[in-house]
């Protein structure tokens, strides 16, 4: 895309403005008339095994601490992790069908919080409007996410410092498994959040060996 515009304005970014005006749509231009490939962000990802499974973290230390673990496991119950960057990861998750080997399920861990949640749930919103792998949160994960705040003495989190994003709504917590959505549901509304980071090297060992 960027090239194609590059080519035909002189300005390699103009045609991704351009994409979001009346000029493109249906019966109007596409970007297949003007020869571009798709515009994919790549993901980070790890091949940790054979399984089909996928995860996704949302942060960078998590990931590498999964990393670490998966790959000293005998048996690692995914396949590929992957580090989603946020915001990016809707960005980046066309990139897993330019993967050789199939992916079965796709299982997102993210904050606890309203931002974490939301990225989650634009995630697999997106994913099944446009017929991509289908995701699912990680609830071993969250729940030992739980379980973790609770060893260091905040059941109900920490406070969250971070301006709450205007599009999210009591819809985004919809992701998460019936079984904990309330608890955490009541931790967000009250202005709380529970990190990844509180994921520690023996927690995702016991995560992943009853995955």
């Amino acid at each position: 895309l960027k090239y194609r515009s590059l080519q035909l304005t002189g300005d390699e970014k103009k045609l991704v403005s351009l994409c979001k005006t009346r000029l493109f749509g249906e019966g109007r231009l596409t970007l297949s008339m003007l020869g571009c490939d798709p515009d994919i962000l790549p993901m980070v990802i790890e091949r940790v095994s054979d399984a089909a499974d996928f995860l996704i973290f949302e942060n960078a230390a998590p990931y590498m601490l999964a990393r670490k673990v998966l790959r000293a496991s005998s048996n690692p119950p995914v396949g590929r992790i992957a580090y989603g960057s946020g915001h990016q990861v809707g960005k980046s998750i066309e990139y897993i069908a330019l993967l050789e080997a199939p992916v079965r399920n796709v299982f997102y861990v993210g904050d606890l919080d309203m931002r974490g949640i939301y990225i989650a749930a634009k995630l697999q919103s997106h994913c099944a409007a446009n017929d991509l792998a289908r995701v699912h949160p990680a609830t071993v994960l969250h729940e030992q996410m739980l379980a973790s705040a609770n060893r260091l003495g905040a059941p109900r989190g920490w406070p969250d410092q971070s301006r709450r994003t205007s599009a999210a709504g009591d819809w985004v917590f919809q992701f998460l498994e019936p079984a904990i959505r309330d608890e955490i549901k009541t931790i967000v509304d009250s202005g709380h959040r529970i990190p990844e980071e509180t994921l520690t090297e023996s927690d995702l060992i016991g995560c992943f060996s009853s995955w």
